[in-house]
């Protein structure tokens, strides 16, 4: 065979298999392309101005509250379990955890509060018997966290904004081996009775 028609087929081979790889290529800069374009035109949408409905207000009638939390339920610590976290030594300086948990319990022993089962779901109340036996596997001084159920109001007329507390729940604190606090048990749950404003 004659080497120097060779030279020109392998050159045409050459040529043919970078010609598929420069289209390729090519094809592939067009994708990212394309995904740039789409990711800059959502950028663009992202900082399009905030509609924040300046505009809109709620209608105001005297003596009436808007329900802002129908209702709201979350954890609060009474007592700070990190003494070198200044900011919760300072929230946590006036509560008197003892006193909270004195009467709670004194309300149920009274019978003006019913004990309810925090894990039952239709609301089963406890008997005295079950919360002195409460009392006996644990202390009222390892009380450390309430949850509250509330529903929180705001007076537009007034300008004030105030809650009504329908449900607390007193948690006992749990250690680990080392001692620590690792989390909370619920005592008992007790409804409040409530001062539901007039709302609109």
């Amino acid at each position: 065979m004659n080497k120097k028609l060779l030279l020109p087929v392998a050159f045409a081979a050459t040529v043919l298999a970078t010609s598929c790889s420069n289209e390729q290529q090519a094809q592939e800069i067009q994708a990212l392309r394309d995904s740039l374009n789409a990711a800059n035109a959502k950028i663009e949408e992202l900082k399009a101005p905030i509609n924040v409905q300046s505009d809109v207000f709620y209608p105001v009638e005297d003596g009436k509250s808007l329900v802002v939390a129908n209702p709201i339920i979350y954890n609060v610590a009474i007592k700070n379990y990190n003494p070198y976290d200044e900011w919760s030594v300072e929230c946590l300086k006036n509560t008197n955890s003892t006193a909270i948990a004195n009467m709670i319990f004194q309300g149920v022993y009274k019978g003006k509060l019913k004990p309810i089962d925090f894990f039952s779901e239709d609301q089963k109340e406890l008997s005295i018997a079950d919360v002195k036996k409460l009392e006996k596997q644990f202390s009222r001084k390892q009380i450390g966290q309430i949850q509250f159920e509330e529903y929180w109001y705001y007076d537009e007329t007034k300008q004030s904004f105030y809650k009504d507390v329908k449900s607390v729940v007193l948690g006992y604190e749990l250690y680990n081996a080392e001692g620590e606090v690792r989390g909370f048990q619920p005592a008992f749950k007790v409804n409040l009775t409530m001062q539901k404003p007039d709302t609109k």
